[in-house]
């Protein structure tokens, strides 16, 4: 797998930080006036939209491919990679035969390394996953960070811009599954603009998923345009719903995606 940017990122030796919040079990970004992830149960929360929003469990256990891709975007306090991190090593220990997999994520305002020891320690059933991360989390500047907390397992974190990483970002395979997990629209409109929906389309193909847990209709429709299919099913907690796409051979913008999460 080989990954590169067509184009450099603006410069800085130093990364702008995030600023975040942390009361009892919810982690928040005063910045953007929204949460990482709340008290309904962050890891949970995790493991409905994102895991099993793309069917991971099933796909990755399949077989028939070496190589899986993931990309992300916003990449937060860790959260997500933590939860697969843990699919991982279940799935290993049941005698699965898994994929090398490649995790892209991007982040603007990546945390601290204090910051994000304080916010994964919220996620006691993940210490172990957690521990193994952040043995290997190092920033330098923008651009691409690649680090391996595990065999089997390569993180290609991308400090910059979305709007100026996704334009610029090339791959040698396309992407197996999309975790869209920016801080809500209202709040973060760029990271769900059409031009970054198209940007995710190009590094997709036939099969290709996608999760996250807004139903906004403006990233809905994005999404549509982009060329992805999607529907609402059952959210998790408090979000009564949340939305999953694919891509198929054939575009059809606005057919609806109708495999139900149980």
């Amino acid at each position: 797998m080989e990954i590169s940017l067509a184009t450099r990122l603006p410069a800085s030796p130093v990364p702008e930080y995030a600023r975040i919040s942390i009361a009892g079990e919810t982690a928040g970004s005063p910045v953007f006036d929204d949460v990482y992830f709340s008290d309904a149960g962050g890891y949970l929360e995790s493991e409905h939209v994102f895991i099993r929003g793309n069917r991971l469990p099933e796909r990755l256990s399949a077989g028939g491919s070496s190589e899986f891709v993931i990309g992300e975007t916003g990449f937060g306090t860790g959260r997500n990679l933590l939860v697969l991190m843990k699919l991982l090593r279940e799935l290993g220990a049941q005698g699965c035969i898994l994929p090398d997999i490649h995790f892209i994520t991007m982040e603007k305002y990546p945390l601290r390394p204090e910051d994000l020891r304080s916010a994964q320690g919220i996620f006691r059933n993940l210490s172990r996953e957690a521990g193994l991360f952040q043995e290997c989390y190092r920033i330098a500047g923008t651009g691409i960070q690649t680090m391996i907390p595990e065999p089997g397992l390569t993180v290609h974190l991308i400090v910059g811009d979305v709007l100026d990483i996704c334009p610029a970002l090339r791959l040698s395979r396309p992407v197996n599954a999309w975790f869209l997990d920016g801080f809500a629209p209202s709040r973060n409109p760029d990271m769900w603009s059409l031009p970054v929906m198209r940007e995710l389309f190009r590094m997709s193909a036939p099969g290709t998923t996608l999760a996250t847990y807004t139903v906004s209709g403006t990233a809905r429709r994005n999404l549509n345009a982009a060329g992805f299919a999607t529907a609402k099913i059952p959210g998790f907690g408090r979000k009564r719903e949340m939305m999953v796409g694919e891509v198929f051979e054939t575009v059809q913008p606005g057919k609806e995606y109708l495999r139900v999460v149980p």
